[in-house]
């Protein structure tokens, strides 16, 4: 009887399993639509997405349960020069991800109208970058041209029930028709997030039957939660399988355009993360569904909150520097400035991020760590030095966008550092080379972070304690041939001299050399030499370079001579040319920018026209201009000063912002017209 009972149990689930492969999209199949299908708006990517379809799953195995994705696109080729490679990436570390029966067919419309199967076979691929963490592989295509509809499918396995994967409805080429479908035994619900135009998206649920499997020592894994847990290890367990079919359906999806500056991961989407747990009485608990439990799991957590704990991690020989290290040190800032460079000694980056560290220890030990280690390890010694430090959870600005309303632990990719002072919060990067301790990489600057901490959790603001500043200073003197001559002064400060240094600095340690053009205008026809830089080793000090330069200025027959101002700032450029913009602007720091211009004139030049003084602002305090231009005999000075306070603004003021833009840079590019006398000669 109770073989029978087993025997039943299997064919209602591979009954189900059946019935969805009945209606999964056929690779071979193509419809009229698809064949004279047409983007909606405006073509930039060299195809267009037909159909992108997924669907989730739980698949039930001999001692183990595993999540199923089904994945299937159409495509059509719009530019076959510029079709990008179609890629496939596996997750191996935590969700430890498998792929299997990849899928490929390509169509191609004969030169009599007839459809004509160029390839369908089970694809062939090459791996382009593997690693402990992940493997990319490439599908290898035929030689294409324009027209081609490329269709491909592929099946991945993962033991993550934590995380889901996302599903993507944006993608960077239009998407007629997007669909996901999940199949969710009703012991496992989730937390379901959308991401984009919800009034564009459909949502349908509905019950379904799977039946019942029966496990003797059923193991589940939940990697972010435990290794392993264990139900029922010496006896039988019934699984139910029947649970909630949900369908999530978009079409005319517009392309995601990249913009300048514009905020990161604002992709249309959806995003999964387990909330409860009610598979049977050995294991029925809340995971995460409130903020609160998302605190206390962490700092309870073997891979993040336990691995602060110094006491078996750091040995006597790491103690005994970083005492003599704080001896003469008093403040906050003082101590974390030493410490932080004495972490970067005892381990180096390994170039990943992560909110996790595999151990701490281990990673002491090889002298290099992703950058959760590196940031616990700096938590541990600011500990030992009697300073207040708890981990601050963000995400990159390439990352994410962190939502506070849902305790979504994938929407955080990086841990830095919070020392607690009388007036707030000192922030610190251990991957911060600049010497300066609270200067976080421009990479952190993403508006929030969620500080952990026993007593009690919080958001805190991720703003920079600096700015992007510079100081210009050109001294030029006019001869009387109307040749231009002189030096140009520039002093970086804050993230300019961070990100100048990254210019300067080659591979081998010296001192290279900086594209000028990056950060300044100059008129066409200069000559300008190549840059001394003095202070480019020294972090913490400004940067400062000095170069000379000559150039013609532009003479016309009738006695005219027009100058244009040298070395002038290159203003961001935060909008394309004839096209609005769609995301918001998000600057990682504020810009301040002077520039003054000492120009030295020769004796009876007549001057036709100057530039008239200008102040600009921002609504808000958001920005200011200023430009003032003073001439007495024989000499003329220029001195202007750009700021941009703000660092975020909404679509509603981006026509304020253009517009600022626009007349700041018209005012800069104004010429100074002056006129021969008759006694000085006009050279050709």
């Amino acid at each position: 009887m109770k073989y029978l009972l087993a025997a039943i149990c299997w064919a209602l689930l591979w009954s189900h399993t059946l019935a969805q492969e009945e209606w999964f999209p056929s690779l071979e199949a193509v419809s009229e639509e698809e064949l004279h299908a047409r983007p909606v708006h405006a073509a930039s990517a060299p195809y267009l997405i037909l159909h992108d379809y997924g669907r989730l799953a739980f698949e039930a195995r001999e001692a183990e349960l595993l999540l199923r994705y089904d994945y299937y696109r159409r495509l059509k080729v719009l530019d076959a020069a510029a079709f990008p490679p179609i890629e496939i990436t596996v997750q191996k570390r935590m969700s430890r991800e498998s792929v299997s029966h990849i899928r490929l067919c390509v169509h191609r419309i004969g030169e009599a109208g007839s459809l004509q199967t160029l390839l369908q076979q089970e694809a062939r691929v090459e791996v382009v970058a593997a690693s402990p963490d992940r493997i990319q592989y490439h599908l290898l295509l035929p030689p294409l041209q324009a027209g081609d509809l490329i269709t491909y499918s592929y099946t991945l396995h993962s033991a993550d029930f934590f995380q889901l994967r996302s599903w993507h409805f944006q993608q960077e080429a239009e998407v007629l028709k997007s669909e996901f479908h999940t199949f969710v035994p009703h012991a496992y619900l989730y937390l379901a997030v959308f991401q984009g135009n919800e009034a564009l998206l459909q949502k349908y649920q509905q019950p379904f039957e799977a039946g019942s499997r029966v496990y003797r020592g059923y193991q589940l894994n939940l990697p972010f939660l435990w290794r392993e847990t264990s139900i029922g290890r010496n006896s039988r367990h019934l699984l139910n399988l029947s649970g909630t079919h949900a369908s999530f359906f978009m079409e005319a999806v517009p392309p995601l355009r990249t913009e300048p500056y514009m905020p990161p991961n604002r992709a249309w989407q959806l995003q999964f993360q387990l909330k409860y747990l009610n598979i049977s009485r050995h294991l029925r608990r809340r995971v995460i569904a409130h903020w609160n439990d998302f605190n206390a799991f962490l700092l309870g957590h073997e891979r993040l909150g336990r691995q602060m704990r110094p006491g078996h991690q750091l040995r006597e020989q790491h103690i005994r520097p970083l005492r003599q290290l704080c001896r003469d040190l008093h403040t906050p800032a003082e101590k974390l400035a030493a410490i932080q460079a004495y972490a970067r000694k005892l381990m180096q980056w390994d170039g990943t991020y992560s909110i996790m560290a595999t151990s701490v220890e281990r990673a002491l030990e090889n002298r290099r760590g992703n950058s959760a280690e590196m940031n616990l390890l700096l938590i541990q010694l600011l500990r030992l030095a009697r300073l207040k430090a708890s981990p601050v959870l963000i995400a990159t600005r390439d990352h994410a966008l962190l939502n506070p309303e849902y305790p979504f632990l994938h929407q955080f990719n990086h841990l830095i550092v919070a020392v607690k002072e009388e007036a707030g919060y000192l922030l610190a990067d251990a991957l911060n080379h600049t010497g300066i301790p609270d200067m976080l990489p421009p990479a952190d600057l993403n508006e929030i972070g969620y500080l952990l901490n026993e007593r009690k959790a919080e958001w805190i603001p991720i703003v920079p304690a600096h700015a992007l500043s510079r100081n210009t200073h050109a001294r030029l003197h006019l001869n009387e041939a109307g040749e231009l001559h002189g030096e140009v002064h520039t002093t970086f400060r804050g993230y300019a001299a961070s990100l100048g240094r990254a210019q300067l600095q080659s591979l081998d340690g010296q001192s290279g050399s900086m594209d000028l053009g990056n950060w300044f205008v100059f008129p066409p026809g200069s000559s300008i030499s190549t840059p001394e830089t003095v202070g480019w080793d020294q972090q913490e000090a400004p940067l400062k370079l000095r170069f000379s330069v000559a150039i013609e200025g532009a003479k016309h027959p009738d006695g005219l001579l027009i100058i244009q101002p040298v070395g002038l700032p290159r203003l961001p450029v935060l909008f394309e040319e004839g096209a609005a913009r769609q995301q918001a602007v998000s600057l990682p720091f504020p810009i301040k920018t002077q520039y003054s211009l000492v120009l030295e004139l020769p004796q009876d030049l007549e001057v036709v026209q100057l530039p008239e003084n200008l102040k600009l602002e921002l609504p808000g305090g958001g920005g200011t201009f200023e430009y003032e231009l003073l001439h007495i005999e024989g000499l003329l000075r220029i001195a202007t000063s750009f700021n941009i306070h703000q660092t975020y603004f909404l679509p509603p003021s981006h026509s304020q912002l253009q517009h600022f833009l626009h007349a700041t840079r018209d005012k800069l590019e104004e010429g100074l017209i002056f006129r021969y006398s008759s006694k000085m000669p006009l050279r050709n």
